[in-house]
């Protein structure tokens, strides 16, 4: 009875392991596919978020300049082409905004919000000082949206979160060895 028990076990034992390897290996590796995508739509989020805002600088700076200069036909073309580039980035970042804002924290709503936000101008402002506003509120915005990207992008990592890192890597190399080398491990 005991050899029948042995052959069959023989037999069994690496499909179950195999079983539970390969089902370990696959949730962790979706985790990490998961992450890695996360990372991925962020970092084009914030790309997407910095370029509007640096773009609509542009526009104001450009308006500003149309101002100074009394309207020359050269400028005027030149506000128009980076009227129609801020609008166009913003367009962008609104699309990537709406199509990831499930998986954004507060403060990165918060980021998005800003830049599509209507300032309240005073009715006795003109054009030029409107302008101004609004370049002084996207530089704030623009410092506030690096700041965060460098943190949710770039986050530093410590000594104990490399040490499991490490730990993790050379658990998940021995669950992704051969079936083979583990069957012979667990018969000796």
């Amino acid at each position: 009875m005991e050899q029948g028990g042995t052959v069959w076990l023989s037999f069994v034992m690496p499909f179950l392991v195999a079983l539970v390897t390969a089902s370990i290996t696959t949730t962790l590796a979706l985790g990490k596919f998961k992450k890695e995508k996360a990372w991925e739509k962020k970092e084009e989020a914030y790309f997407l978020l910095i370029d509007a805002i640096k773009k609509s600088i542009e526009y104001d700076e450009a308006y500003l300049e149309m101002c100074y200069s009394h309207a020359e036909k050269h400028i005027t073309d030149y506000v128009d082409k980076k009227s129609d580039l801020s609008r166009s980035a913003n367009e962008e970042a609104r699309r990537v905004y709406s199509i990831n804002y499930i998986f954004m924290r507060r403060n990165e709503v918060v980021l998005f919000d800003r830049l599509f936000e209507r300032l309240d101008f005073h009715e006795h402002m003109d054009g030029e000082d409107m302008a101004m506003l609004d370049i002084k509120h996207k530089k704030d915005l623009l410092a506030d949206a690096e700041e965060v990207a460098r943190i949710e992008l770039h986050a530093k990592q410590s000594n104990l979160n490399l040490l499991f890192s490490t730990l993790f890597r050379k658990f998940d190399d021995i669950l992704t060895r051969p079936v083979g080398w583990i069957v012979n491990k667990l018969n000796r």
